[in-house]
């Protein structure tokens, strides 16, 4: 594979919970690889994928999502990974981020969102965060003592918004 056709790729994905096999896709093409013998604990080998726009990881063996923070270029993101993750670090170098679903659990350890202070092109949020009470960054991504959930449901930088299960906007 020459570097030059890993520019083409804009959007990649990688499921790995489907059974006996993983779904990869980059662009409009799909495959299915067999999962016997293959575990995916790391995608460091996706930054060569300089191009990148939108990407999916879908593997709850994955042991390091750090690589995603040098993934600049980053619009979407949508993860799946083991509910180990301690902080939301890899996030703040993403300024382009406009879709951002952590799904398939909650993350019990973060406690501290002011990740997304950095995130100010965020449309579309979707995560779960049990120790997370107050919500205010993400009103208009300004954090300040006495905003409550009615200017984050007012803020119109946020369109989609759904922290802890609970529909916000």
């Amino acid at each position: 594979v020459m570097s030059s056709d890993l520019d083409r790729i804009e959007e990649f994905a990688v499921i790995g919970w489907l059974g006996d096999f993983y779904r990869v896709r980059t662009n409009d093409r799909t495959v299915e690889l067999p999962r016997e013998g293959i575990t995916v604990r790391s995608i460091e080998d996706l930054l060569e994928f300089q191009n990148l726009r939108a990407l999916d990881v879908e593997l709850t063996e994955l042991e390091d999502v750090r690589p995603i923070a040098s993934m600049t270029g980053l619009e979407s993101l949508s993860l799946m990974v083991s509910p180990e993750l301690k902080d939301l670090e890899f996030l703040r170098p993403l300024e382009r981020l406009k879709t951002l679903m952590m799904w398939g659990g909650a993350y019990p350890n973060v406690t501290d969102i002011s990740v997304f202070q950095n995130l100010t092109q965020l449309k579309s949020v979707m995560i779960i965060l049990p120790e997370i009470r107050d919500l205010s960054v993400f009103a208009a991504l300004n954090c300040h003592e006495d905003v409550n959930l009615d200017a984050v449901i007012q803020a119109e930088q946020i369109q989609d918004l759904m922290v802890n299960a609970q529909t916000i906007r």
